[in-house]
C-alpha cells in the first residue's frame, strides 16, 4: 500500500522497482542522467550531419521544459570540442527554474546552452494569439509542430534569425502531435472567426 510520507517516485524506487528485473523508471520530463545516452547519439547524429554538409558554426535551437535533450546535447559539443551552440528558452516556470534543472543534471555550466529569454511572460499552457498564428503559418507551408512548447521556441528562433541572418540554425523539433488533438480545438475555439 502507498504510504503516505513517501512521493510517487520513491514509492516505485523502493516498493516496485525492485520486484521488476527489468524496469527502468524515467521521471516526468525525462529529467534524469539516463536520458544522456540517447541524446548524446541525437548529438553525434547532428554533428556527423553538419559536417557532411559542410556547415560550420551551427545553432541548435528547441524549447525546454526540464531542459534534459539541451542540456545533454550542449554537454556533448562541449566534451568533444564541437562548435555546435545549443539555444533553448523556457516554457515551463521561467528561465531561473531552467538554470536550476540544469544544475541537478551537470552542476558545470560550461556546457550548459544558452538561454534565450522571451520578453513577454507566457503561461504554460495558456492560448496565445501569437502562438496559434505562427503555428497556421508554419502548417501552410507544410511545417507541422505541437502547439504546447514550440509556438514560442519558434517566434523566439525568428527573432534570433533576424538579429543573426548569417548564422546556419537547425531547429530540433519536440515530437509527437497528439497533443494538437485537444489544443488546436482549444485554439479555433478561442481565435477562429465564427
Amino acid at each position: 500500500m502507498f504510504a503516505p510520507s513517501l512521493t510517487v517516485g520513491e514509492y516505485l524506487r523502493e516498493s516496485i522497482l525492485p520486484t521488476l528485473s527489468e524496469a527502468l523508471f524515467v521521471p516526468e520530463g525525462g529529467r534524469c542522467q539516463a536520458a544522456e545516452y540517447g541524446v548524446r547519439q541525437l548529438a553525434q547524429e547532428i554533428h556527423d550531419w553538419a559536417v557532411g554538409e559542410n556547415i560550420t558554426g551551427l545553432k541548435l535551437f528547441l524549447p525546454s521544459g526540464t531542459g534534459t535533450t539541451a542540456l545533454y546535447l550542449s554537454k556533448y559539443f562541449y566534451d568533444n570540442k564541437i562548435n555546435i551552440e545549443v539555444i533553448t528558452c523556457a516554457v515551463v516556470g521561467g528561465d531561473n527554474y531552467l538554470r536550476q534543472q540544469f544544475a541537478t543534471l551537470c552542476p558545470d555550466d560550461r556546457c550548459h546552452p544558452r538561454i534565450i529569454s522571451s520578453p513577454k511572460k507566457y503561461h504554460f499552457g495558456k492560448l496565445y494569439p501569437e502562438f496559434y498564428q505562427i503555428w497556421q503559418q508554419l502548417a501552410q507551408a507544410g511545417v507541422m509542430f505541437e502547439l504546447l512548447y514550440d509556438p514560442l521556441a519558434w517566434l523566439l528562433m525568428l527573432n534570433y534569425k533576424q538579429q543573426h541572418p548569417q548564422q546556419p540554425i537547425m531547429y530540433i523539433h519536440q515530437g509527437g502531435l497528439l497533443g494538437n488533438e485537444s489544443m488546436l480545438p482549444r485554439y479555433m475555439r478561442k481565435f477562429d472567426k465564427k
